[in-house]
């Protein structure tokens, strides 16, 4: 109990509750157990198989690393240099580059959590007039004279 309680781990503290209910007998069976903590007859046996093969070690630690992408690190680093350039306006422009320069390919969504989680400012392309005169733009623009 003690052990539950100091575990910060919310998942660590469901399967030390399990392996509790089985060893004192408040359940009778893994499927019991499993049902109390919210998991499926399958998933509280694997629990238990676990247990019975590294103890409580082995149900102590995370399973999961977690996932980072298709990019490796030193790939983002780079995507990260490229991206504060200005040649790229928008997501689909950083993705093409990306398939050309990696092989990887991301789909819309994919490019939107891969520069949330990298933290890179928003790439939408800006809006223009469809009857924008691009000639008469230039002329406008002030120039300094080349002195």
């Amino acid at each position: 109990m003690e052990l539950e309680k100091a575990e910060p781990d919310k998942y660590v503290r469901d399967k030390i509750r399990y392996l509790r209910y089985l060893k004192s007998g408040v359940c009778k069976s893994q499927r019991e157990a499993g049902w109390l903590i919210g998991l499926q007859e399958r998933q509280s046996q694997r629990l238990w198989q676990q247990y019975a093969r590294g103890g409580l070690e082995a149900l102590a630690k995370k399973n999961q690393p977690g996932y980072w992408g298709q990019l490796s690190s030193q790939q983002q680093a780079h995507l990260l240099n490229y991206l504060e350039g200005d040649e790229t306006i928008t997501q689909e422009q950083a993705a093409k580059w990306m398939e050309g320069q990696y092989g990887v390919a991301y789909t819309q969504p994919g490019i939107h959590y891969l520069f949330k989680r990298l933290k890179v400012k928003l790439k939408t392309g800006r809006p223009s007039n469809v009857h924008q005169d691009e000639a008469g733009m230039a002329d406008f623009k002030k120039t300094l004279p080349n002195t």
